[in-house]
């Protein structure tokens, strides 16, 4: 990355993430002396002559004073005032002005230098990384701030070679998913492959800084491999180092961007990879609890919670660490820490509880001013609050019936998040019309945008319509595939529950077709029909059938309590039929990993 230097002082600017690579630079060899003194400088050495009646040193000063004078003024005795490019006194009175003389070693020489600028090998790549900058980019943050993808990554493919080569293998990976068929294996391209390869063995850079950039980079083409494991080893490089700049332990103070920019974008992923669904394994790798202060230092959540929000990714992110500090408590089963996490859901109701409060001011005085893009990011972290209120009270994974009866006092939130699905579905329409060649469902999205939020309340919200509601906004404002899950495995197995608990069977319009028993869209569903968890193989199933045809289904089990208290497990096959829901074409399942 170049900058504007000096051969003077050999310093580089890193305050401003806007120039970290721009397509010239020009670097001043800069030889001449101090500044020159001001309009008045002359008369005053003159006044200060210490020896005004000696001939010989007023003869001396007087010759060095000149040597900055222009060559015209010189002959014509007329005092300079040193303006430039041209002197004032002779440019006023209609004289022509030669300038100063070119003295060898006293002009400063100004030459354009450009580095060295990556260019595509051949149409391939060049067409991958065209692709990016007009497909790709613009969707891989979802509804969330997408300036590190549109902007900030694209800045780096062109100066460094990592960087280009991960573009290349995101875009290429990307187009594997277009069109929503079936992913039922894994999926072996070449061409992306030889490119991460490439961009592994060209990470020998020590500038934690662009480290960084490569890491959130290496975590999206293993979402889009599908490979869980890797991407977690990648986050967890990315939040050390960011430990480490945040300790200042590098060479070098990091520009005030990293944390802007990357620290909201590892939050985020901390949270979507170590806790992707229910409880976490044993032994299982935990974000750092810390990791909600690196951006702003302050392990208080109170404290650097801005008085007011003036955009939506300051509220964002002032979210975003809130959530931080919520998944590590709201994982927290056993009886030893019950004390402390008292303390810590107390606190964490709290402050959810004034972001709303400055989220709603935000609101009043922004939310007819706002671009379609941030007002469907306004109704994405609105509905993150709500969901967040109801998990730090009844808790996440599964637990036993009594446990999972309290979801039903909380319709009030559920109902809440539909609301914000619905007027996140208009700033989606509004953005299709002023951008009609974005009119097409994502493929794929790096962050999990609308997704999770909207099964969350398919699966735990019991009042029919509300979760009909849920269900149906799914295809209107998800990506087929957001960051590890899918929308054609979660729509199957939202409506499969819907159908199970309430006893029904549902048609692509979501209307009741054949009811087993009697059934209202006000009433909640029995206690005894509930599925408290139900988890999904990974892997698609191929099936060949006796017409030689095949076809695609996984397995979920759905368990449920029994009259004795104990867990029973119904097992069933989700076939990858062809499904609609009115005139939007739902996508196939797509293999996890």
């Amino acid at each position: 990355m170049g900058a504007l230097s000096s051969s003077t002082t050999g310093k580089h600017d890193t305050k401003n993430h806007a120039r970290i690579l721009t397509s010239a630079h020009i670097r001043i060899n800069a030889t001449a002396p101090a500044k020159s003194e001001s309009e008045d400088g002359l008369s005053d050495l003159q006044v200060c002559n210490p020896h005004p009646h000696s001939r010989t040193s007023t003869h001396g000063w007087f010759h060095r004073l000149t040597l900055g004078w222009y060559a015209d003024c010189r002959v014509r005795k007329i005092k300079c005032d040193e303006g430039k490019p041209a002197c004032r006194r002779c440019s006023s009175t209609g004289r022509i002005c030669a300038g100063y003389d070119h003295t060898p070693g006293q002009a400063a020489t100004i030459f354009l230098y450009r580095p060295r600028q990556l260019t595509a090998r051949d149409e391939k790549e060049r067409r991958s990384l065209h692709f990016f900058s007009r497909k790709v980019g613009p969707v891989l943050a979802g509804p969330m701030d997408g300036y590190f993808w549109t902007h900030l990554v694209m800045q780096f493919s062109h100066f460094t070679p990592a960087a280009r080569h991960a573009v290349i293998a995101i875009s290429s990976l990307y187009e594997d998913f277009v069109g929503g068929s079936p992913i039922v294996g894994p999926m072996r391209n070449l061409f992306a492959l030889e490119h991460y390869n490439a961009a592994i063995r060209e990470v020998c850079s020590q500038d934690g800084q662009q480290v960084l950039v490569l890491c959130i980079l290496f975590v999206c083409v293993e979402l889009l491999q599908g490979d869980l494991g890797a991407a977690k080893r990648h986050c967890q490089h990315g939040i050390a180092i960011l430990e480490e700049l945040k300790g200042g332990s590098g060479e070098r103070p990091p520009c005030s961007w990293v944390f802007q920019l990357l620290s909201p974008i590892f939050c985020r992923l901390s949270l979507c990879l170590f806790f992707p669904t229910g409880r976490p394994n044993v032994g299982a790798a935990l974000p750092p609890r810390r990791l909600a202060s690196l951006e702003n230092g302050s392990p208080d959540i109170l404290r650097c919670m801005p008085d007011r929000f003036d955009t939506v990714v300051e509220a964002s992110n002032s979210l975003d660490q809130l959530l931080a500090e919520c998944a590590s408590v709201s994982h927290v089963q056993d009886e030893e820490s019950t004390r402390g996490q008292h303390y810590d859901r107390t606190q964490l109701r709290g402050a959810l509880r004034m972001w709303s409060v400055r989220i709603s001011d935000f609101e009043s005085r922004c939310m007819t001013l706002l671009k379609p893009a941030d007002g469907a990011a306004l109704c994405n972290i609105r509905m993150k609050c709500e969901r967040e209120k109801i998990i730090l009270v009844v808790g996440m994974g599964p637990k036993p019936l009594a446990k999972e009866l309290e979801y039903d006092q909380h319709l009030h939130s559920f109902k809440s998040m539909v609301d914000w699905a619905r007027r996140a579905s208009q700033f989606v329409t509004s953005q299709v019309l002023d951008q009609p060649e974005n009119a097409q469902r994502p493929a794929f999205s790096f962050e999990m945008g609308f997704l999770p939020l909207l099964f969350f309340v398919v699966l735990r919200c019991r009042h029919l319509e509300t979760r009909l509601g849920a269900l149906s906004w799914m295809p209107h404002l998800s990506a087929a595939k957001e960051s590890l899950i899918d929308l054609g495995t979660l729509y199957r197995v939202g409506r499969r529950v819907i159908e199970i608990e309430h006893g029904i069977s549902l048609d692509d319009e979501l209307r009741v077709c054949n009811s087993e028993v009697g059934w209202d869209n006000g009433e909640l569903a029995s206690e005894e029909r509930r599925i408290v968890a139900a988890p999904i193989d990974h892997d698609v199933e191929i099936v060949a059938g006796d017409d030689g045809m095949t076809s695609f289904r996984r397995t979920v089990r759905f368990l449920m309590p029994d009259p004795n208290g104990n867990m029973s497990c119904r097992r069933e096959y989700l076939g990858d039929c062809r499904l609609r829901q009115f005139d939007m074409e739902i996508p196939g399942m797509r293999r996890a990993r």
